[in-house]
Order: structure tokens, then sequence, then C-alpha cells
């Protein structure tokens, strides 16, 4: 199956992270990601580290991570989201959008994704490895 997210309005560091684990990302205009870890001298959380560091090169995934905020043209512009749709019309946007995927067929989803997520089973081993330094 494909995954989905909408981003809408404020998103934290543990969602921007979840919302990266996703196959497909829409937002809407004027959403904004916050780095909110930053504030309270935590770490990036939700395996932000991890999947940023998928989408962007190394240096800019950490410069992103110690930032304050950021756009979402920012985001569309690194390949963060997929598509921006006007707030008002968000919900109806997206789903016309997966409309699209759900014409395909099931093998050809199932085998596309595994493929094209061949990289990621270092996951497992980045949440053992994050809990560890934490000392949990």
């Amino acid at each position: 199956r494909l995954c989905f997210t909408g981003i809408n309005g404020d998103i934290v560091t543990p969602f921007f992270g979840a919302a990266l684990s996703m196959d497909i990302r829409y937002a809407s205009e004027g959403a904004r990601f916050i780095m909110a870890h930053n504030r309270y001298g935590l770490h990036s959380s939700g395996a932000l580290p991890f999947f940023l560091s998928q989408y962007v090169h190394h240096s800019r995934a950490l410069e992103i991570q110690f930032r304050k905020e950021f756009s979402v043209e920012e985001a569309l512009q690194l390949g963060l989201v997929n598509k921006i749709f006007p707030a008002e019309h968000f919900q109806r946007r997206c789903l016309h959008e997966i409309q699209h995927f759900t014409k395909c067929e099931n093998s050809t989803i199932s085998v596309t994704k595994r493929l094209t997520n061949y990289t990621r089973k270092a996951l497992s081993d980045y949440f053992l490895y994050e809990a560890s330094l934490l000392n949990l």
C-alpha cells in the first residue's frame, strides 16, 4: 500500500519526521515546519534525522534541523513535499490526487514500493541507536 499524508498548518519536529516516512506528501499553502526541538534543547525526533538525510544532502539535513523553521515552498523545492494546495480546498485536492494512484495495480504498487524502500531497511537500526544515545 502507498501511504499519503496531508500537512496543514504548523508541523513540529516529530510530526515532520513522521510525515517524511510517508510515500506521498501534500501540504497546504502557508504550512510551516517548526524545528521545536531547538527551543527545548532536545535532539530531532520522529526519525527526522534519518528521513531528512535521505531526501537532502547530509550538510543540508543538518542545517535544516538547526533552523527555527522553514516554509512549505522551501520544502517543495527540496522535494520534501510533493505538491502544495490552497488551504480552502486542501482535503478535496488531496483526495483528487490520491485517486490517480488507486488506478494502479496492487502488484505494481507493492513491488515498486519494495524496490524504492530498499535502503530504508536501516530504520530499525536507527531507532536502536537513537535509544542507546538517550540511555533508553
